[in-house]
């Protein structure tokens, strides 16, 4: 049994196979024949070729239409061939005679013609070569060695570009490859593109190769006619020289790739080329412009009875120079019976062993591992503790979940126990004070709209008054501050009065003094004073002058560091006014004792004066000690004096900004009363009436509250605790890791004591009592699949051993793999076995179909042209091999099953290709000759 249609991992069948091309072109003669009146059937390929030869010669010697306008020979070169005709005048011998020592076999067997004709084997073999169509020895004068595709393009191009032929034949030349289109357009003063397109609008790809197949045929040019035709039609359509595809293409069947290597051009546009401008056609002819196979008509539209043979074939031997080339040896042919067998159609794939359902247990707290209570493998029940949670590691979470449960329990034990007394008071309470607010919200409503002009009127008076009062207010706050001012004028006299008093005591000790001077008591001061100053101002000239030294000698020294080349600095190098730091340094200690004798100087005077003036200024310190008190007496007067006046200068600011708030009061109420007088605002009625709205609600809620304590627990809060009570537990259930359903541990991920992570599987778990695989299967295949089919299973790591299954699930919808539309097909297990594990690689086989005692033959027999499948049936009366049209079906082992087709069992069926012999020249076939117009061209009319 065998698979039509593989859907895992396969691409589907296709039932197109390599078809012999001999069984074709058996087929297409017979069929030919038949559609020509001939009544022969295929017995042998050898008779066959000979029947073929013989009915064709026939046609040609009754159809007038192939012999009226024959053209007869015209030397012997033309009668024996343009190949033979050529050489033989070359090499000085007779036509038969180079014939007979050429023989039939090829390639040419040059040393034995040599022996044969007494001449050198070189030369017979350039002479052979000189004369194909189109070499450059040919003879042009010889219809079979000219080159007249050549020709043809060059006039046809001289004619479009109106230039003279031979001065395009000039500038081509004779091209041994591609024409030089660029040295060709330059030398005629056209444009390249011009020459180009001319020369494709003239290549004579058909016609002008049949008027050379004509030409060759007509001077029984024989098989070399053909394949000149074909190198010529080829030359012109790529714009080569006949020359180079005749090299390119050597003897017998061109190379195609190493021809367009040769050539330059592409191997597709070469086989194109080729196929355009093969004898069957454009070649051929023969005989004269009538002679094109009997019905042609310009030389191509359509073919004559003996053209569709030869067409065939070529198809046989695309390079036979005549029917006989391509003979079939018969003992090639192989047979094989038509059978009926029985056929499975299935479906196949693989895929992987997986449990029906498995699942993560992951933790939804944190925390530390307490127990790990599984292992690997062991089977769980619903409900069966997995892992706990350490309780010392319990999180607020954890904790908050505790109280969460006691509250929750403790409110649905208040909410079951009767009304407390107290909340009963308190619901009455809340009733009353709920209607007061009632009431106050109605008596605002009720107010809108109602304008009380007393009140406002009071108000405005009230306001004025405000005002008033803080004007007179603010005048007595500036009273207050002139009187202030006053006072501080006075104390400002009584300070100047103090001031006279402390000069006059001044002059009394100037006095006393002056006195003493005169007396000759006193030592002069002012000169020691003077010589003290000056001493102190030169040092601290001097000592700036110091500073200054050492800050250039600093510098310097810094300098010199950053360049370590440099020699230390020295306290006698930094020079400030042309001295050195240390001569500064001596000049401070100079002068430092000029200053220390002024001192001594002056301290020894004012010690001789100081009994002197303490004796004289007793009185005077007495008064200044009077007058001292006197004015600090004054100072703090003013300073008190200047306090009050700071604060009463406030008063006066303050009571400026009371008289405008008071004013702005005033305004304020006087608009509040125009406000009053327009009506209430919509937005204020609509707000007041919402306020009524919301406080009639309290009272109702409030009377609800009374209500329910009276009635009891209501049952929907009584639902709500059991609720919060089932939260909080569940939360608390969180502390234990539990089995989802009766399971087999896959995996467990905890150790006691690890951090728990609520974003990882703790523990992995699966049921293993059903095992699937799924398979994905080709859209072509799908339509076959049904639930319920068995399904036979085999694993990889189990070999040489079979398991059930069956189809349990088939998806609805495709998915797209690589442009193949795939359908997931489930399949379960039906077999249970400990070797069996998760993961396993298996392979499915579903039978889909079951065929009994249906007809088969062997898939080498089958056929396939444009009109479909066939197969070749063997006649056993005639020998010949019929054609029946088939439809095939599934593939059972090396036969296909016939699903419609006129076929029984035991006939037998052509089944192998033969082998091709041959007998003729190597070269190209031609259109003249034996059988006068087999190719499709000719002349034409």
């Amino acid at each position: 049994m065998a698979t039509k249609a593989v859907t895992v991992a396969k691409q589907k069948k296709t039932k197109t196979r390599v078809v012999p091309r001999w069984l074709v072109i058996v087929g297409v003669i017979g069929l030919l024949a038949v559609a020509g009146g001939l009544t022969y059937r295929v017995i042998s390929p050898i008779q066959e070729g000979q029947r073929l030869v013989a009915e064709a010669t026939a046609l040609a010697e009754t159809d007038d239409t192939t012999t009226a306008d024959a053209q007869p020979a015209t030397s012997a070169a033309q009668n024996t061939g343009g190949i033979l005709g050529g050489a033989a005048a070359d090499l000085g011998v007779s036509v038969a005679d180079l014939q007979a020592a050429i023989g039939d076999t090829r390639p040419i067997d040059y040393d034995a013609a040599a022996e044969a004709l007494g001449l050198p084997a070189a030369e017979i073999e350039a002479a052979i070569l000189n004369n194909r169509p189109g070499a450059a020895n040919a003879d042009t004068t010889n219809p079979a060695t000219a080159n007249p595709q050549l020709d043809a393009i060059v006039a046809g191009a001289a004619a479009e570009l109106g230039i003279a032929e031979a001065d395009l034949r000039a500038a081509i030349g004779t091209p041994e490859g591609r024409p030089d289109f660029e040295t060709a357009a330059s030398q005629l003063g056209i444009t390249t593109e011009a020459l180009q397109t001319a020369w494709r609008n003239n290549r004579p790809a058909d016609a002008a190769a049949g008027a050379a197949g004509q030409a060759n045929g007509a001077a029984g040019g024989g098989n070399a006619g053909g394949r000149a035709a074909m190198i010529a039609g080829v030359a012109a359509e790529l714009g080569i020289s006949e020359d180079a595809v005749n090299n390119a293409f050597g003897e017998g069947r061109p190379d195609i790739p190493s021809a367009a290597a040769a050539l330059g051009v592409s191997e597709e546009a070469l086989q194109s080329a080729v196929q355009n401008n093969r004898p069957a056609g454009a070649g051929g002819g023969g005989g004269g412009p009538q002679t094109d196979g009997g019905q042609g008509q310009a030389g191509q539209t359509e073919q004559g009875l003996g053209g569709q043979i030869w067409d065939a074939v070529l198809q046989m031997n695309p390079f036979a120079g005549s029917v006989e080339d391509a003979v079939i040896d018969p003992n090639a042919l192989v047979y094989a019976d038509v059978v009926t067998l029985n056929a499975t159609e299935t479906v196949e794939g693989s895929g992987t062993l997986n449990p029906i359902q498995t699942d993560s247990v992951t933790w939804a707290t944190t925390g530390r591992i307490g127990e790990v209570l599984v292992q690997v493998g062991d089977f769980v029940t619903k409900g069966q503790v997995l892992m706990t949670v350490d309780p010392e590691s319990y999180s607020d979470t954890i904790i908050n979940a505790e109280n969460a449960l006691l509250d929750a329990q403790i409110a649905l034990a208040a909410l079951l126990e009767d009304a407390d007394p107290l909340e009963v008071i308190r619901a009455q309470e809340a009733i009353v004070l709920a209607e007061d607010a009632l009431l106050e919200a109605e008596d605002t409503l009720a107010d809108l709209g109602v304008v009380d002009h007393d009140y406002y009127q009071e108000q405005i008076a009230d306001a004025q008054s405000a005002v008033n009062d803080a004007i007179e207010a603010r005048d007595t706050a500036i009273a207050n501050v002139e009187s202030a001012q006053r006072d501080i004028a006075a104390i400002d006299l009584q300070a100047q009065g103090l001031a006279l008093d402390a000069e006059k005591a001044q002059r009394a000790l100037d006095q006393t003094i002056l006195s003493a001077e005169q007396q000759g008591a006193l030592v002069e001061l002012g000169a020691l004073v003077d010589a003290l100053r000056s001493a102190e101002a030169e040092l601290v000239y001097t000592m700036e002058q110091q500073g200054h030294a050492q800050a250039a000698h600093n510098d310097n020294c810094q300098t010199r560091a950053a360049d370590d080349t440099l020699a230390p600095c020295r306290t006698t190098d930094a020079v400030h006014q042309g001295r050195s730091i240390d001569q500064w340094n001596q000049s401070v200690l100079d002068v430092q004792r000029k200053v220390d004798k002024a001192e001594l100087d002056l301290d020894i005077a004012r010690q001789s004066n100081q009994q002197i003036y303490d004796d004289a200024a007793f009185t005077a310190r007495e008064n200044a000690a009077t007058v001292a008190e006197n004015t600090t007496a004054n100072a703090n007067s003013l300073a008190n004096a200047q306090t009050t006046l700071d604060a009463r200068q406030a008063s006066v600011a303050d009571a400026e900004a009371a008289i405008v708030e008071a004013q702005e009061a005033v305004a304020d109420i006087e608009a509040d009363y125009a406000f009053a007088q327009d009506g209430p605002d919509s937005r204020d009625v609509d707000l007041a009436r919402l306020a009524v709205e919301v406080a009639k609600a309290e009272v109702i809620n409030a009377q609800q509250v009374y209500t329910d304590l009276l009635a009891g627990a209501d049952e929907t809060e009584v639902a709500q605790a059991e609720a919060r009570i089932r939260a909080a537990e569940a939360a608390l259930d969180k502390l234990e890791l539990k089995a989802p359903y009766d399971s087999t541990v896959m995996e467990v991920n905890y150790l006691a004591g690890s951090n728990i992570n609520t974003t990882g599987a703790a523990v992995q778990v699966a049921d293993l009592t059903t095992l699937l695989i799924t398979l994905a299967v080709d859209e072509t295949d799908i339509s076959r699949m049904q639930l319920g089919q068995t399904a036979t299973l085999t694993f990889d790591a189990i070999l040489n051993e079979t398991f059930n299954g069956e189809v349990t699930a088939i998806a609805p919808f495709g998915q797209d793999d690589g442009g193949i539309i795939r359908y997931d097909v489930e399949i379960q297990l039906r077999d249970e076995d400990p070797r069996l594990l998760v993961g396993m690689t298996t392979n499915a086989r579903i039978v889909t179909n079951e065929l009994v005692g249906v007809v088969a033959v062997p898939l080498d027999a089958v056929l396939l042209d444009s009109e479909g499948e066939y197969v070749l049936v063997l006649n056993p009366a005639t020998g010949a091999h019929d054609r029946v049209d088939i439809v095939t079906g599934i593939i059972e082992g090396t036969f296909i099953v016939i699903e419609r087709g006129a076929l029984r069992a035991g006939q037998q069926v052509l089944i192998e290709e033969p082998v091709a012999t041959v007998t003729g020249a190597p070269q190209a076939p031609g259109g003249g000759g034996l059988l006068g117009g087999f190719g499709r061209g000719g002349g034409g009319r």
